[in-house]
């Protein structure tokens, strides 16, 4: 149950105290990623969840792609209103945003895990 817990925990998933047990806070964590993986809602972790829950690199869907008004991005994590840090298909050598910080899909994925809420960001220009 501790890998369980742990994998939730990288996807942003709030599964309380990573204790092996599973109580609560993990069981409402389960049933809230089979929810947004399109799964049945049983809390139970059989075979179609733990692989929706394995990593699936650029083509996965865990984060999943968001649309904004200006366009597609993959994994946002929002620093300020609607500014995030988020990858993107394309991210040119020049400035090309509108206050948003784009990074490869492949950055996007590793940065995921690290980032959590009140994480200080410095930019620079």
């Amino acid at each position: 149950m501790v890998g369980l817990q742990r994998r939730l925990g990288a996807l942003h998933y709030d599964v309380g105290p990573v204790d092996g047990g599973l109580g609560s806070q993990t069981l409402h964590a389960v049933v809230a990623f089979q929810k947004v993986n399109g799964l049945a809602r049983d809390g139970v972790v059989g075979p179609r969840t733990w692989a929706a829950l394995a990593p699936r690199g650029r083509r996965g869907r865990a984060g999943g792609w968001r649309q904004s008004s200006l366009g597609l991005l993959w994994r946002p994590n929002y620093f300020f209103r609607g500014f995030a840090v988020h990858g993107s298909r394309s991210v040119p050598a020049f400035p090309a945003s509108h206050g948003c910080i784009r990074v490869s899909i492949e950055s996007m994925n590793r940065l995921w895990s690290i980032m959590r809420i009140g994480m200080p960001v410095s930019l620079y220009r």
